[in-house]
């Protein structure tokens, strides 16, 4: 379970369930669940200023850096390394 708390009064602004191991989804892909899920979280926290808000006294947090977490770009790359071994696998079984 992850929590987001505002930077003021600690009120929690967010929370997500997210898999704490790796996993293979039914593409075939497999890459570690909680970077995907959180880079997920992170950016839907990041959409609006309401999500960001708190509450109780109103202050607006600042987005989330996702970008200096690189977990969009591990989400893409496992994305492009599992579609390279599914081109990879037909290649193989149709010999062309």
């Amino acid at each position: 379970m992850r929590q987001v708390q505002g930077d003021r009064c600690a009120v929690r602004l967010r929370r997500d369930a997210a898999p704490g191991q790796s996993s293979r989804r039914p593409d075939g892909e497999r890459a570690f669940a909680t970077l995907i899920y959180s880079a997920q979280a992170a950016e839907q926290y990041n959409q609006s200023e309401a999500s960001r808000s708190c509450k109780k006294c109103g202050m607006l947090n600042p987005r989330f850096p996702l970008e200096r977490w690189g977990w969009t770009a591990y989400a893409l790359q496992s994305r492009t390394a599992a579609d390279a071994r599914r081109a990879l696998e037909r290649t193989a079984a149709t010999g062309r």
